[in-house]
């Protein structure tokens, strides 16, 4: 106990009622629970299997977020993979779109040549036979001519 003389009287019946209050309040919970051994409670070690238990939790829990984020990594690889393929076959899709309007207006402008070229052979040979037929028709006329002129002269002569 404290000494009375050193503390006024008022102080000594503070303390004095503030003892049995403090025992009341921490001697129930203490009284109730079974003795900790010192050693124990320095090592932290109060109930191993509850913290087993909690330590398998976390890694299982760990584990499970580790292999979804795996399984997203594979997911998003796929999902990358596919889109590259569908944009590759739309490449080649539009390309041979492309490359067949090419092929139809190149054979189109091939038919308008060959067209062309075949319309100008036939002007071609209409002029040619125009102009034997000009040089036949102008034979005919010279031998007409020489019939006539000779008739003439023949009708002439024996007038």
């Amino acid at each position: 106990m404290l000494n009375h003389t050193v503390l006024s009287d008022f102080q000594c019946h503070i303390l004095d009622c503030a003892k049995p209050r403090s025992s009341l309040i921490h001697s129930t919970p203490l009284e109730l629970q079974p003795p900790i051994r010192m050693e124990q409670l320095v090592e932290g070690v109060d109930k191993p299997a509850s913290f087993l238990q909690w330590q398998k939790e976390m890694r299982e829990l760990n584990l499970q977020e580790e292999l979804a984020q795996v399984e997203r990594r594979r997911l998003e690889g796929r999902i990358s993979y596919e889109k590259a393929a569908l944009a590759r076959t739309g490449i080649m899709e539009r390309n041979q779109k492309t490359a067949l309007l090419k092929k139809e207006e190149t054979a189109k402008l091939m038919q308008r040549y060959v067209n062309k070229q075949l319309q100008e052979e036939k002007e071609m040979r209409d002029l040619e036979q125009e102009m034997v037929d000009g040089h036949k028709n102008s034979k005919a006329a010279k031998v007409k001519l020489q019939e006539f002129t000779q008739r003439i002269v023949k009708e002439v002569s024996e007038q």
